[in-house]
């Protein structure tokens, strides 16, 4: 049976083919055989070829198919021959410092503001991007390419930390930042009629609340429901990000009903509220690269002209660092007075929202700890929680705390059964977004911000 890893390798032997039908382009694969391990036989192949693949006399075509040939190759190689491969980019493929140095002489010896000293900036430029650069940037000229490189980068990052993976994994960031930019990306609504390949992925990368079956999935996407997803040209069955929206005719503040598929649909026209209650990043390879700092915008500019009668953007979001924050605050001794016994047992006590006298003393010191956690916690200088500052950074306030939202294992494991509806107020979201990009500061509702000063009481 065919996996997607031996699909891409027939596919770059194909591309190998086709391109080694220039005269120029050369012997036949010759990697073919290296072993997994990427012994030291093996690296001097890989060295020769990629070798070829940067020969100044060599045509694109020669390049790209020697480029085909390497990336067969790597999809062969286990964890140790990985390493080895970006060792050999890392300590062999850099800058060619004699070019730089003769690049920074020919500057100098120029004009300011003249054509000569144009040309000299373009050259230092180009003397300066690393010979790995170059070759990764063959790889966008091919069929799945693209994805190679994103899944690339996945496999460095999962990699032991090391100089040598680290210098490669900031290098090829920077690139697919380049590729990723927001303006090259498509936005699309998905529906039931969208290809299969395109909705397998999505059950496949859902890591908020998991999809539980076609007819799970199906519910999703049905009339009062909305999902959009980036895609990129070069990964055009690929979604880089996607966001599910319930439309509602209130604030959400609980994920049963919305993730029920047999909850009954309600007419779209009649509904008044969107809750965006789940986004999930689809490629770990684009860590790092800011693709939902622009979604929900996007989203929100896409969901207006559609249904006007849309007042209100919420989301129903996890909180998923609180479960482990209270547990510090209790090893700590942090909490006040009967505040540690409560929430002890919560924390130590399985499903505990069934025993009525926990939960009676768990609401407002739950519901307390999450508006500090959320509004005055900070670790390097942002709030604590992931989710939060994904938010607060896109613009949106703290709008409403919700116990006992979630209970289910994760939400339990997670943010002991909290959720929380962060707002969008389309007129003062990029008010927001400075507020807490440059001023450090929580946009919070007033009924929020009041549970500090009770707290505090």
């Amino acid at each position: 049976m065919s996996t997607p890893q031996t699909s891409v390798v027939a596919a770059f032997g194909r591309i190998a083919n086709r391109l080694r039908g220039s005269r120029s382009a050369g012997p036949d694969h010759r990697l073919a055989g290296i072993g997994t391990d990427l012994a030291p036989v093996d690296v001097e192949l890989l060295r020769k070829t990629i070798d070829e693949a940067l020969d100044s006399n060599a045509t694109p075509e020669a390049a790209r198919a020697r480029a085909a040939e390497i990336g067969a190759a790597y999809l062969g190689l286990g964890t140790a021959g990985q390493q080895r491969f970006f060792e050999l980019l890392a300590t062999e493929y850099g800058t060619d410092e004699s070019a730089v140095t003769a690049a920074i002489a020919q500057r100098e010896a120029s004009a300011p503001a003249s054509v000569e000293r144009v040309e000299a900036d373009t050259a230092l430029r180009k003397s300066l991007e690393p010979a790995r650069i170059r070759l990764l940037r063959y790889f966008n000229g091919l069929d799945t390419g693209v994805k190679f490189l994103v899944d690339l980068r996945a496999d460095i990052r999962a990699l032991p930390r090391t100089d040598h993976t680290r210098l490669v994994d900031a290098e090829l960031r920077d690139l697919l930042a380049s590729w990723f930019d927001v303006g090259l990306l498509r936005l699309d609504r998905v529906t039931w009629d969208t290809s299969a390949a395109v909705l397998e992925k999505l059950i496949e990368y859902e890591a908020v609340h998991d999809i539980a079956s076609w007819d799970d999935l199906k519910r999703r996407l049905a009339p009062d429901r909305r999902l959009y997803a980036f895609f990129h040209p070069g990964m055009p069955e690929e979604p880089l990000i996607f966001v599910e929206v319930a439309l509602t005719t209130a604030i959400s503040d609980n994920i049963s009903p919305l993730l029920d598929p047999l909850e009954p649909e309600i007419d779209p026209d009649d509904a008044t509220t969107a809750i965006f209650y789940s986004i999930s990043n689809c490629q770990p390879g684009l860590a790092g690269v800011p693709l939902g700092d622009f979604l929900i915008k996007r989203v929100v500019r896409e969901v207006q002209p559609e249904l006007p009668n849309i007042e209100t953007f919420s989301t129903l979001s996890p909180m998923p660092g609180f479960h482990r924050w209270v547990s510090e605050q209790i090893e700590a001794k942090t909490l006040r007075g009967n505040e540690l016994a409560i929430v002890a047992a919560v924390v130590e006590t399985d499903k505990w929202w069934m025993q009525l006298d926990i939960v009676e003393a768990a609401r407002p010191a739950l519901i307390g700890l999450a508006a500090r956690y959320l509004l005055t916690e900070r670790s390097n200088g942002r709030v604590v929680d992931p989710v939060a500052r994904f938010h607060l950074a896109n613009g949106a306030r703290v709008e409403r705390l919700l116990f006992l939202a979630n209970r289910s294992d994760v939400g339990q494991e997670r943010g002991l059964a909290m959720m929380v509806n962060y707002r969008y107020v389309p007129d003062r979201i990029d008010e927001n977004q400075q507020a807490y990009l440059l001023r450090d500061e929580v946009v919070a509702s007033d009924a929020v911000r009041d549970l500090l000063v009770t707290r505090d009481e």
